[in-house]
């Protein structure tokens, strides 16, 4: 359908086109930047902004477990947090990575997708704007705390060190984080 034609349905409504959903669409996308902005560069933020913002900007990128200043600082000092975080952004990125593997793979539930069911709910636009909603979360997610390199300009905040609990505590979480960079590549492909 082109763009200046305005098609009406039988009740005489016009039909919406997709042009609404792809602007709140980069409205998420856009606020998921400030919010990645805003975690890297947390400490240069004034103390005020930090606290009234750090709640709105997490739930932007799922980092719910971080709602203010304090917790933003005890999770880079809690090992069994920072695992939990890691481990169930990488579960599910594998889940969501499965489930579009059988969308699209399994050829009888493709073309059912497609063509019976195409009328009343697309359902791989609405699944891969799922994953372009939750694309910079599940990265940021895993991404950030498997780096292990946090870094602070309080001197009185010691951060975890993901080495001293061993090479091979370390080397797993530096997997996950490869495979989650690897996914994300072929999600892009």
């Amino acid at each position: 359908m082109m763009a200046n034609k305005l098609k009406l349905n039988c009740f005489g409504n016009l039909e919406i086109s997709l042009f609404w959903e792809e602007k709140i669409l980069l409205m998420i996308r856009i606020a998921q930047l400030y919010t990645v902005i805003f975690f890297f560069y947390y400490e240069q933020w004034p103390s005020n902004t930090r606290f009234y913002l750090t709640a709105m900007f997490s739930s932007f990128t799922g980092s719910l477990y971080i709602r203010d200043q304090s917790t933003f600082y005890y999770f880079m000092q809690d090992l069994r947090l920072l695992e939990y975080v890691v481990g169930g952004a990488f579960l599910l990125n594998l889940f969501l990575f499965g489930l579009g593997l059988c969308l699209t793979c399994k050829k009888t539930l493709r073309y059912r997708l497609e063509f019976m069911y195409s009328n009343s709910c697309n359902v791989y636009r609405f699944f891969f704007w799922i994953l372009e909603i939750l694309f910079v979360p599940l990265l940021l997610n895993v991404s950030w705390p498997a780096s292990c390199k946090f870094w602070s300009q309080r001197d009185a905040i010691t951060f975890l060190k993901c080495y001293e609990e061993g090479p091979i505590h370390y080397w797993v979480i530096k997997g996950v984080m490869c495979a989650s960079y690897l996914m994300a590549l072929l999600y892009n492909v």
